[in-house]
């Protein structure tokens, strides 16, 4: 949880974040397709509690709209506010992986 406090946003983590909020929030499965929904939507997650502010969409290609968007969702939200809670997402998933792998090998073993 440290490095999530303390490291800085990754150049995709924004489009990621703010694609995976665009899933939950108007079913829009097709924003970033290269990408599928999954684990954008579940480090999503803490953002459904509160109010998004949205930006609007600039009309350019989705690559570099998505990017552009997604640094404005982060800055318009607050960095920290929005970005904590969806890395310690990932960290969650992670650690039930981590279980689920330990379970199945001593069902195994």
């Amino acid at each position: 949880m440290y490095n999530a406090k303390h490291d800085s946003v990754s150049w995709d983590e924004s489009q990621h974040l703010y694609s995976g909020w665009i899933s939950w929030e108007r079913g829009d499965f097709g924003y970033n397709p290269e990408v599928p929904p999954l684990l954008k939507m579940w480090d999503a997650m803490p953002l459904l509690r509160r109010t998004i502010a949205a930006p609007a969409y600039t009309g350019d290609d989705f690559k570099k709209e998505g990017f552009v968007l997604g640094q404005r969702f982060l800055t318009a939200n607050g960095i920290d506010r929005t970005l904590i809670p969806a890395r310690a997402m990932a960290c969650v998933l992670t650690l039930l992986l981590a279980v689920l792998v330990q379970i199945r090998t001593q069902e195994n073993g």
